[in-house]
């Protein structure tokens, strides 16, 4: 089976890409990057999502939400980049801090056809 891949893969023509990424090195941020400190979430102060929710994010940190549907997966994520007030608590993120999202939910808006550059524009 390898073979018969190898001389697939052989037999294939592949061209030079006509774009370059650059991905620039970060700078380095002091902790925390974002910290949430006894933090109350969800929608409605008298029925929260989650309460006393504590977790600091450094340069370190990875992180994935793994959960049942309306566990609160999305809710928090929200509430972790503010875009979702927190109902109660403290939140702290570092103002140097630039925020991006790629749920799975984009890729169902994606053109398998076109390159990343050529959907953006």
């Amino acid at each position: 089976m390898i073979e018969k891949i190898k001389e697939r893969m052989e037999e294939e023509t592949f061209e030079e890409p006509n774009y370059v990424f650059k991905f620039p090195t970060p700078p380095k941020l002091n902790r925390p990057i974002l910290r949430i400190t006894d933090g109350k979430i969800g929608y409605k102060k008298e029925n929260p999502v989650m309460k006393k929710v504590n977790i600091e994010i450094d340069m370190e940190t990875r992180i994935a939400f793994v959960g049942p549907n309306g566990a609160g997966k999305s809710t928090l994520l929200k509430t972790l980049i503010g875009k979702l007030d927190m109902l109660d608590g403290d939140r702290i993120i570092n103002g140097k801090v630039k925020v991006g999202v790629f749920t799975q939910h984009h890729m169902d808006v994606l053109d398998p056809r076109l390159s990343a550059l050529e959907f953006f524009h």
